[in-house]
């Protein structure tokens, strides 16, 4: 069997998880002696390359980035120029390959991918990670499945997303932004209508899929969660931090840290938080760092560079505001045998065994304080507990790549 998956955004160039998890679900089924080819934007990269048995075929593009871990920007992957010059490579290059199954691993390859498949008339599977196809912001998802509607979109959602996220602000600003908004509108109907036209849907957690669900998505939906490659654990000595890596921002829960970690350092005053990450927030995690000596800010930093505080921190911290559908940084950390605290709003809390591998907390600082707290009294007890455990999580990626399978056999029959 030959899957060709298309995306939007591969690595060298990563600004998130789904890079990496295209990448080892690949890996999974090549271990299956599934063929693989990933068909992707060529940002600046090798035209081709095998990287660890993966076949991949960079299309040209308009846009060159200087760093891997710059986004081009929701507009560059939603623009006419973008769906008409992305449907004639992909044309193209699915025709020379002939896969038997087309995977679209990035919300944005789902219009030109469909468009390309018009005469190949292939099996189109996608998998979706997040909630743009519902709300371009998701702001009102914090509380509630159904998205908003036109007027709660500009008079709540924009005004939330100007107020959170939008770090200069003046009238030049507002008016593009209030354009972007627009846009994102528009483009969000866009990706629902193509969305609505595959022949299956892979969600990555539970929550993803009642989101979609609730929002007029139609086609059957599938819930695989993320998959990741874990090795045997270094059973190291931990050091005396609790670690935080993500974005810097309001949905990802870091004012929500900052008070907690207050409340933490009277109960453990000799205890650090590290934050690895960029985005709005910064300016306000580096005034944090000043004002607290027991904080350290490092910015963003390589993949690679990440897991060597993973293995070394006592505690990973996963804080999330927003009913973040599945993050990466948990099973990264549980990868190192690092406990994890996360909140209950989150995918995490479907995968990650409460009291075994961590333990869950409510999206507010009192109670992430008290789960800290929690966590670190028994830390060494949830650390032996992952090192014990580790072959359930070994078997976690297995039953992935079978549903995988299953999924592609019964399409091509």
């Amino acid at each position: 069997m030959k899957v060709a998956f298309v995306i939007e955004y591969f690595l060298p160039f990563s600004a998130g998880g789904a890079e990496w998890s295209t990448f080892y679900i690949a890996k999974l089924l090549k271990e299956k002696n599934v063929k693989v080819v990933i068909l992707t934007p060529n940002f600046g990269a090798p035209k081709e390359e095998i990287l660890d048995g993966i076949k991949i075929l960079r299309y040209p593009f308009y846009k060159r980035l200087t760093s891997t871990s710059t986004f081009p920007g929701n507009f560059a992957f939603t623009n006419p120029l973008w769906i008409f010059w992305s449907t004639l490579f992909l044309f193209f290059k699915l025709r020379k390959e002939n896969p038997d199954i087309i995977h679209v691993q990035g919300k944005y390859s789902v219009p030109p991918a469909m468009l390309a498949n018009i005469f190949l008339k292939k099996p189109v599977v996608a998998t979706v990670r997040d909630y743009i196809l519902v709300c371009n912001y998701g702001l009102c998802l914090f509380q509630r499945n159904k998205a908003c509607n036109l007027k709660e979109y500009f008079f709540k959602d924009f005004r939330k997303y100007y107020q959170n996220y939008v770090e200069n602000k003046k009238l030049t600003t507002l008016f593009l932004n209030l354009l972007y908004a627009v846009w994102g509108r528009f483009s969000r109907n866009f990706l629902k209508f193509f969305i609505n036209r595959v022949d299956l849907i892979i969600a990555i957690s539970h929550k993803v899929g009642s989101i979609l669900k609730a929002n007029g998505i139609v086609r059957p939906i599938k819930v695989i969660y993320n998959p990741y490659i874990f090795t045997n654990p270094n059973s190291r000595k931990k050091e005396n931090f609790i670690l935080f890596v993500g974005r810097l921002t309001y949905g990802k829960g870091l004012p929500i840290l900052l008070e907690a970690y207050k409340k933490v350092r009277r109960k453990y005053p000799k205890t650090r938080l590290v934050i690895i990450g960029s985005g709005p927030l910064s300016q306000k995690v580096k005034e944090a760092a000043k004002v607290d000596k027991k904080i350290s800010y490092l910015g963003h930093l390589e993949h690679s560079q990440v897991f060597a505080y993973y293995q070394k921190a006592k505690l990973v911290v996963v804080p999330s505001y927003w009913p973040d559908p599945l993050p990466r940084v948990g099973l990264e950390a549980l990868s190192f045998a690092t406990p994890v605290v996360f909140t209950k709003n989150t995918g995490l809390v479907e995968v990650i065994r409460e009291g075994v591998f961590g333990y869950g907390s409510e999206n507010d600082a009192k109670s992430l304080a008290k789960t800290i707290i929690k966590s670190l009294n028994r830390n060494s007890f949830l650390q032996k507990n992952i090192i014990q455990n580790y072959s359930e999580l070994k078997n976690f990626n297995q039953k992935l790549v079978s549903e995988h399978l299953d999924i592609y056999r019964k399409l091509v029959r």
